[in-house]
């Protein structure tokens, strides 16, 4: 028998092996033990953890990405959870295509408004049409009656672009970041809509406050966009301070998983960078959780594009914080509901049966009334990313392929080059128009011309404005025009249009160079660009849309503006749709039932449009192309 120290007690191995055993022990009794639910904190807590643009989240998260990215929702989705986490939230919409009260079930209105069902979070809308408006009027009552009614109508107009509601819009928003009584009391404000990385740096450059009217570069008198600003500068300079400052705001790109928003979001981003703003984060939504179809269907096509975009995210994306939601069984509403999107693994109800069926005419008898009417400029007009440079192929092809003469012109080079068309089909000649060469050509030639005698803060306010969305928009403009005589003769197909405000303005300047020639004694009889898109027996606009709420919202606003220049519409697309695709998932089944009243709206508005189905596959060469737009009607979907 062993004496002494250590006498009868264990070895080292042997105590090892005995904890380790009772640990298991332990850990297999504590796993077989049922675990008490969560409480609601906890689970609030989740949530949040869960969302990449809430850590270390900042006083201001401002949203921003491209239409129908559910921007609004995710904002209200947003100052609900941190409400419910105890802070206090001010929620601030300037998305004319978003109704707060609707989502919230609940009045808001462009004041402070405490929310009922949300203790912690108040809410208020401004609409940037409205406030666009009000700022005009501010602008423009001191100089009715000492204007000539020509330099008026010309400053009015000038007035009626998206800057002038970005500037009222930011008006605002300073008018609130700096009252104490609307800042001070909240934790986080949060905005639906950001201003553009073009006004941001237009508000720094100096010039912009310096004088009240300006000269155009085609000659024009011209107000300038801060005339109305109501604050002294250095207020609007400490807001400028606070979008850029990453302690003090956080920018968060959205969009959904599709290739061309997700293109218009990597712009986005880059455009911002340039602009100060570095503290990004981004928000991917919609996301299919798994393929619902067989191999081949449009289900298990839709959940194979959404891989796709997510492994190959541009540059300018792909290095930010990222957040991906998921696709939501129905729009949102109400504050659970709100809550609820981002949650993930809830399963939407099966669709009850309907005999609904979005289709009364095919994208091929639309063609064929094309076709009928004979030559003409067939102008496809629509916001970014609604397809409208693979429709005006499919209807190039087809019209060829009926014996037509057709030019096709697209300002998308590279969805021309991914459609896979040459201009060696028969009958079919097509020439790309690259924005980018035709914007740079314009921008050096003003700078050259109207900048050569100006001080040095004045041209780089001019460089900034010629940065603007009008400038790119005037330059393929005046590129795309050079081909409108060729629709007397032979079908010209185009897939761009600018906004009627900017039409407006380019008709302007085009009849102040006609009468300033005219004065000289030249005479100059040819037609504007826009008298020639005013001609009902020459053009024809169709407008291209989806079948979301927004886009729809989008158009109308797009149509009217294009009224004001004279330009009705011929027809519409409404392209991409699930109805008309006919899904098997439930949840896509849902969402294609909820086209349903969106059809009825435009069967209403108009008697001539056609519903393109969702593809399984995007079309690529003439082939594929061409079956856009073949005669048979499609299958109606069961169901």
């Amino acid at each position: 028998m062993k004496t002494g120290k250590g006498a009868g007690a264990p070895s080292r191995r042997t105590r090892r092996t005995g904890e380790k055993t009772a640990a298991k022990k332990k850990r297999v009794t504590a796993a077989r033990m049922p675990r008490a639910p969560k409480t609601e904190a906890e689970r609030l807590r989740d949530a949040a953890a869960a969302l990449a643009y809430l850590k270390d989240a900042p006083k201001h998260l401002v949203f921003t990405g491209p239409v129908g990215a559910g921007k609004t929702s995710i904002a209200s989705g947003t100052a609900v959870l941190l409400a419910r986490l105890g802070k206090r939230v001010l929620l601030v919409s300037m998305d004319p295509d978003m109704n707060l009260a609707e989502l919230f079930n609940e009045p808001i209105g462009s004041s402070v408004t405490p929310i009922q069902s949300v203790p912690g979070l108040s809410a208020l809308e401004l609409n940037p049409r409205k406030t666009a408006d009000l700022y005009r009027k501010k602008v423009l009552r001191p100089m009715k009656g000492f204007l000539s009614e020509t330099t008026f109508a010309a400053i009015t107009e000038q007035l009626f672009g998206t800057d002038t509601e970005e500037i009222a819009c930011f008006d605002r928003f300073t008018a609130l970041r700096t009252d104490p009584r609307i800042e001070g009391p909240f934790d986080h404000v949060i905005l639906d809509t950001a201003p553009s990385a073009h006004t941001i740096r237009y508000l720094g450059i100096p010039a912009a406050w310096n004088q009240f009217f300006e000269r155009r570069p085609d000659g024009q008198a011209s107000i300038a966009l801060t005339a109305g600003l109501g604050q002294s500068r250095a207020l609007y300079d400490e807001t400028l301070r606070t979008l850029k400052d990453p302690q003090s705001t956080r920018l968060i790109l959205t969009a959904t998983l599709s290739r061309g928003p997700i293109r218009e979001t990597a712009r986005l981003a880059e455009e911002y960078a340039d602009a100060g703003l570095r503290n990004l984060s981004l928000v991917l939504n919609a996301e299919m959780e798994k393929a619902s179809g067989e191999e081949g269907t449009l289900d298990a096509a839709v959940f194979r594009r959404q891989r796709q975009v997510l492994r190959s995210l541009p540059k300018a994306l792909s290095a930010l914080p990222r957040t991906v939601l998921p696709l939501q069984s129905r729009r949102a509403a109400g504050a659970d509901a709100l809550q609820g999107i981002f949650r993930w693994g809830t399963r939407p109800p099966e669709p009850k049966p309907t005999a609904w069926y979005p289709s009364t005419k095919t994208l091929a008898t639309l063609v064929r009334e094309l076709h009928d009417a004979g030559p003409g400029l067939i102008l496809l007009v629509g916001k970014r990313s609604v397809g409208k440079t693979t429709l005006a192929a499919a209807i190039a092809l087809r019209l060829a392929a009926l014996g037509g003469d057709v030019h096709l012109v697209t300002t998308d080079p590279a969805a021309l080059k991914a459609s896979g068309i040459r201009d060696t089909v028969p009958g079919l000649e097509v020439t790309a128009v690259d924005p980018r060469k035709e914007t740079g050509r314009y921008r050096a030639l003003t700078l050259r011309t109207a900048g050569r005698s100006m001080k040095e803060d004045e041209k780089a306010l001019l460089e900034e404005d010629l940065r603007g969305p009008w400038a790119e928009e005037t330059a393929v403009f005046y590129a795309v025009s050079r081909y409108f005589r060729e629709a007397e003769t032979r079908f010209l197909v185009m897939d761009t249009a600018p906004e009627g405000h900017t039409l407006l303005l380019i008709d302007a300047a085009d009849t102040y160079h006609r009468a300033a020639a005219n004065r000289l004694g030249i005479e100059r009889t040819f037609r504007t660009p826009l008298e020639f898109l005013q001609e009902p027996a020459l053009t024809r606009a169709i407008f291209v849309t989806r079948a979301e709420p927004s886009a729809l919202r989008e158009t109308k606003f797009l149509k009217d503006d294009l009224r004001r220049a004279g330009i009705a519409p011929w027809a519409y697309i409404v392209n991409g749709s699930l109805a008309a695709a006919g899904p098997m998932s439930p949840i896509l089944k849902t969402w294609a039932a909820a086209e349903e009243p969106l059809f009825t709206r435009v069967a209403t508005n108009t008697r001539r449009y056609a519903v393109v189905p969702l593809e399984s596959e995007k079309p690529i060469g003439a082939e594929q192309l061409l079956k856009l737009t073949e005669a048979e009607e499609p299958d109606k979907p069961e169901g």
